[in-house]
């Protein structure tokens, strides 16, 4: 009776490591995923931008980098139909698109993204959408041209960045994963 216990015992222990394992397999290939999402979210957003000095007001691209942790980006850019939320707004391809991070209800941090429909007169609630949870670290970085290198601040005003580095942090301090 005591090794069948003892075996019991080891069977049910090795099981519940491997259902933990697969578990925690799961939520990383599950934040893995969203953090993808998240960047090919912000490259088509980045890559589809417009901007027209003659009306500034609407078509400005806005970078605040002022929080070493998390960024904070606006544009106006026509929109793929293929992008993420584009079945919300019809034939309304030209929308200002907002990336930062806040916190959940939760306290955690999240990236969100928010769309606007460009010169369409609403009054329904802008929705945000959550890229990513459990957000560490959210930077833009911008290639300088004259030092030749990544810098944070964006010198030019009134233009799109020639160049521009996006990353995405997942995951708390201790065991954090980056990406």
């Amino acid at each position: 009776m005591t090794i069948f216990t003892i075996v019991l015992v080891a069977i049910y222990s090795t099981w519940s490591t491997i259902v933990r394992g697969a578990q925690s397999g799961q939520t990383a290939a599950v934040a893995a995923q969203r953090s993808r999402i998240a960047m090919h979210t912000i490259e088509d957003a980045l890559l589809t931008a417009q901007l027209y000095t003659e009306n500034i007001q609407y078509y400005s691209f806005l970078a605040d980098t002022s929080d070493p942790k998390f960024a904070y980006l606006s544009l106006t850019a026509q929109l793929p139909a293929t992008f993420l939320g584009s079945g919300l707004y019809g034939d309304q391809t030209v929308r200002r698109v907002t990336f930062f991070v806040e916190p959940d209800a939760d306290n955690v941090p999240q990236l969100v993204m928010t769309q606007i429909p460009f010169l369409l007169v609403t009054n329904s609630v802008i929705t945000p959408t959550t890229l990513v949870r459990d957000v560490s670290l959210f930077v833009l970085e911008f290639w300088d041209t004259q030092l030749g290198d990544w810098t944070d601040e964006l010198e030019t005003t009134n233009q799109i960045p020639t160049m521009m580095r996006v990353s995405i942090g997942i995951g708390h301090a201790t065991g954090s994963q980056q990406i």
